[in-house]
C-alpha cells in the first residue's frame, strides 16, 4: 500500500486530508463543524478512531466527502480535478459562512433578499 493510501486508511489522515484541502487549520475546522478544537485533535491524531454519523454527514454537508468515506474510507474521496473544484467549493462556503456569523441582523436581512431574488430568477430560467 502506497504512503498516500495508508494516510487515508485511518480516520486521522481522512480528517487530515479534508481539512488540508480545505485550507483550514484545524481550529477553524473545529468551529465550523461545531466541536472543541481537542476533539478535532483527539482525531486528528489518532487517539480517537471513531466519529458519529451526524458530524460525518454534517462534514459531507460542509466539505462534500462522504460519511462512509469519513468513517470507514469506502470508496475514494474525490478524483483529483473533482479535488480541485470540491477544495474551492468548500473554501468559498467555510468563508462565507464566518462572514454571515459576524454580520449583524439587517446585514442578514439583505442577505436573505439577495438570495431570495437569485432563486426567483434561477425558477424563471
Amino acid at each position: 500500500m502506497k504512503n498516500k493510501e495508508m494516510q487515508l486508511s485511518t480516520l486521522r489522515g481522512r480528517l487530515r486530508r479534508v481539512i488540508a484541502d480545505n485550507g483550514l487549520k484545524q481550529k477553524e475546522f473545529a468551529k465550523t463543524i461545531g466541536v472543541s478544537a481537542n476533539y478535532v485533535y483527539l482525531l486528528t491524531s489518532g487517539r480517537n478512531t471513531t466519529i458519529s454519523e451526524p458530524l460525518a454527514k454534517l462534514i459531507e454537508t460542509l466539505y462534500h466527502c462522504p460519511p462512509g468515506w469519513i468513517i470507514y474510507g469506502d470508496k475514494e474521496i474525490y478524483g483529483d480535478k473533482e479535488a480541485e473544484r470540491t477544495s474551492e467549493r468548500g473554501n468559498l462556503r467555510a468563508d462565507t459562512i464566518e462572514k454571515l456569523k459576524r454580520m449583524d441582523v439587517h446585514a442578514l436581512r439583505s442577505v436573505a433578499a439577495f438570495i431570495k431574488t437569485l432563486d426567483e430568477v434561477n425558477r424563471q430560467n
